[in-house]
């Protein structure tokens, strides 16, 4: 045995072997050159290798702990806005153990529309359109597609095509003609929905739905050939292809290469997936493992999670995750998944108006919230937290009036909406509950005849054309200029004209944007006024009226220019606007007055009602009034001049806080009595019409703040004080 040792340039060794190393010291003179005085090493030249280069680092004579950096990978649910994600609830119960929202390294794909894929880049967030066709007219056809590594393969009314993740050199692989021909040929009766369920790509080849039986798409000869039987669910792994039989449910398996069915076991297989080569399925409400020649094992049970468990309509499988809908006590859907990845186990209770689930991606669950598939679109949460905007309840009754029947109920002809924009994609931000400063019921979203206007970001003016939905920007203000004001952009309508506030100054346009210019200036309204800051606007009469923070009304006259203010005496708390007439509560709501708008400031301000609190709205040139107050009772009356005032409807529950919108009324209030008695849980918001004697409730509303305006079917409201952005509820 050689023992050697180097320390600094010299060698030392064992004298007992001077004699061997002697005969060898050529040897070792090189050896000993190589360690330490070579500065140009021998190099050989590598054939096809790639080499990552890293800068030297200094020798360490004392190992350190070194932590390794982590990378906190986005969630999908936070990667983009998913409630701008328009898919279509399609038929989708035949699938190969994925959904329709799909994944790779870089980007997210979702289909839009029913006719387009979108792509999402995970880095920034951007999306784009890489694929799109012409709608068809018709209930069972949708878009389908899977990925490859490199490629989409896509499938819409029975054509095959593909492309690459950008778009890119997207061509036909087989046309529906072709694919109804060879479909057809082996099985006259598969085409009757005249498109596939779905299509997944896997070892070179595309398997395709069609009909309940699963086929093969060669990608290189173009044929077609029918691998199964009729099926119900289906997954790969590896190169076995496993489904359920329709019918029976019971499981086999295809041998891909060779095209050889065999049954696995008679037992009735509700779901199947596949994790890391894996299959795993359920029968009775328990999860086992598939094992080959022994014995299946038994990896989890729903029944033992659950005490009066009742299973409600399916058990679904996608992407290694299984899941269970039950009905809870209350006699609501939920859903209880179990991840055969990390064996975890969540439950998401009482998911509004589930009726189907659809599939999985990352951290979200699609579901369908119908039960029927024309012009629906799928809903989503993502979880182990269900989301907490789909957790309120819409409720709608028709009053008769107490003692007559002027106030029968009517049909409202309203146009809806929130149909007529995606409203998740508006930003109005939160500038409308700025110490309960009257907007005299003029909210953040006003509409005409042909158009709806918002108010984009604090600082712009969107209009959407209501026939085509087209959305034009009107005018747009430089928020730097805003700099000094407390508030954002607000605004209203005349009949051909928009009158808008910013940063102090007051500006009007037409409705396309023409002739746009300053009314008058932030420094002659403050010196006319004291107003600082406008808080909302609206056009009465040739004359503008601008609410402040200082709960008065400035009118300003668009003819002379001529402003004034109402007396500080009376602090208006909520007001509207009915003929010749402004219609005020002050002090805290607790009064309510009216006074002549020609005279505003020095006219008779009339006492009309005195209890505690109020908010008043007006409707076909009538005025109504709201009366209510904590733990009494709520009301609504019609002003009459001169006689006793008509009582058209009463509640008994208690409200907090009401905002008015012209023939419309709203109370924050608690539906709970222990709630009523000690001020809590005002989470829930009633609407009464006037013109149709209906009332409206919405319950449970999450992290309901306070009210901010009502424009047609749509409720605007702030979830948190400090929210920057306004929430909305369609009802």
């Amino acid at each position: 045995m050689y023992i050697i040792a180097f320390t600094g340039n010299k060698l030392s060794f064992n004298r007992k072997h001077k004699e061997i190393l002697h005969k060898k010291i050529t040897a070792f003179c090189l050896l000993a050159l190589l360690f330490t005085g070579c500065q140009k090493p021998a190099t050989k030249e590598p054939e096809n290798i790639a080499v990552n280069e890293e800068t030297a680092q200094p020798a360490i004579t004392t190992p350190e702990k070194q932590e390794p950096v982590q990378t906190k990978e986005k969630k999908l649910s936070e990667i983009y806005d998913w409630e701008n994600a328009r898919i279509m609830d399609c038929r989708y119960s035949l699938n190969f153990g994925e959904g329709q929202v799909l994944q790779n390294q870089n980007y997210v794909f979702y289909p839009e529309d029913g006719c387009k894929i979108a792509r999402i880049d995970k880095a920034d967030g951007s999306k784009k359109i890489i694929y799109r066709s012409s709608p068809i007219k018709k209930e069972s056809i949708s878009i389908h597609y899977c990925l490859s590594d490199v490629r989409l393969f896509i499938e819409y009314n029975g054509n095959v095509y593909s492309c690459g993740f950008d778009g890119k050199n997207l061509h036909k692989i087989i046309s529906r003609k072709k694919l109804k021909k060879q479909v057809t040929a082996i099985e006259p009766g598969a085409w009757y929905y005249g498109n596939t369920d779905t299509l997944k790509f896997h070892q070179g080849s595309l398997y395709l739905s069609i009909g309940d039986f699963i086929w093969k798409l060669d990608l290189k000869t173009k044929k077609t050939t029918k691998i199964s039987k009729r099926f119900f669910r289906a997954c790969f792994c590896g190169s076995t292809l496993y489904y359920t039989r329709y019918g029976d449910y019971s499981l086999y398996k295809i041998n891909i290469r060779t095209g050889k069915n065999s049954p696995i076991t008679k037992k009735k297989c509700d779901a199947l997936t596949e994790t890391d080569g894996k299959l795993y399925y359920v029968h009775n409400l328990n999860i086992y493992m598939y094992c080959k020649g022994e014995k299946d094992k038994k990896i989890f049970s729903f029944e033992k999670k659950f005490k009066n468990f009742k299973l409600a309509d399916t058990i679904d499988s996608d992407s290694g995750k299984i899941a269970v809908t039950y009905i809870t006590n209350d006699g609501r859907k939920s859903v209880a998944i179990y991840d055969t990845r990390t064996s975890a186990f969540s439950k998401i209770e009482n998911i509004r108006n589930i009726t189907y689930l659809r599939y999985f991606a990352g951290d979200m669950l699609f579901y369908s919230t119908t039960y029927h598939y024309e012009e629906e679109y799928i809903s989503y949460l993502s979880y182990p937290q269900p989301a907490k905007d789909k957790t309120f309840r819409i409720t709608k009754e028709n009053i008769t009036q107490p003692g007559s029947t002027e106030y029968t109920p009517q049909e409202s002809q309203e146009e809806k909406l929130s149909d007529k924009y995606d409203w998740d994609s508006a930003k109005i931000t939160n500038d409308y509950d700025k110490g309960n400063v009257p907007d005299l019921g003029n909210g953040p979203v006003l509409q005409n005849g042909n158009y709806i206007f918002y108010p984009e970001d604090g600082c712009r003016i969107i209009r959407i054309n209501k026939k085509d939905k087209t959305v034009k920007l009107i005018c747009r203000f430089d928020p730097a200029k805003n700099k000094h004001s407390t508030t954002g952009i607000h605004f209203c309508l005349s009949d051909s004209r928009l009158f808008i506030s910013y940063a102090g100054s007051i500006y009007s346009c037409g409705f396309e944007g023409e002739d746009f210019h300053k009314i008058i200036s932030r420094k002659k309204l403050k010196k006319l006024t004291g107003i600082a800051d406008v808080y909302a606007m609206r056009f009465h009469k040739g004359s503008l009226y601008l609410p402040s923070c200082t709960w008065s009304i400035c009118r300003l006259d668009l003819k002379t220019k001529k402003a004034t203010e109402t007396s500080e005496y009376y602090s208006i708390f909520a007001g509207c606007l009915c003929g010749n007439a402004l219609y005020y509560t002050e002090h805290i709501y607790d009064t309510l007055y009216k006074v002549d708008i020609h005279n505003i400031h020095t006219g008779r301000h009339t006492l009309i009602a005195d209890a505690e609190h109020y908010a008043v709205t007006e409707s076909d040139g009538k005025l109504y009034y709201l009366e209510f107050g904590f733990w009494e009772k709520t009301a609504i009356y019609m002003y009459s001049k001169g006689k006793k005032d008509k009582k058209i409807w009463e509640s008994g529950l208690s409200g907090t806080e009401a905002y008015c919108t012209p023939g419309k009324i709203a109370i924050q209030y608690c539906n709970s009595s222990i709630g009523q008695k000690y001020g809590f849980y005002y989470d829930n918001v009633l609407i009464y019409d006037i013109k149709t004697s209906t009332t409206t409730k919405i319950e449970n509303i999450p992290g309901l703040y306070s009210i901010a305006g009502l424009s047609g079917d749509m409720l605007f409201y702030i979830k948190n004080e400090d929210d920057k952005y306004l929430s909305y509820i369609a009802y």
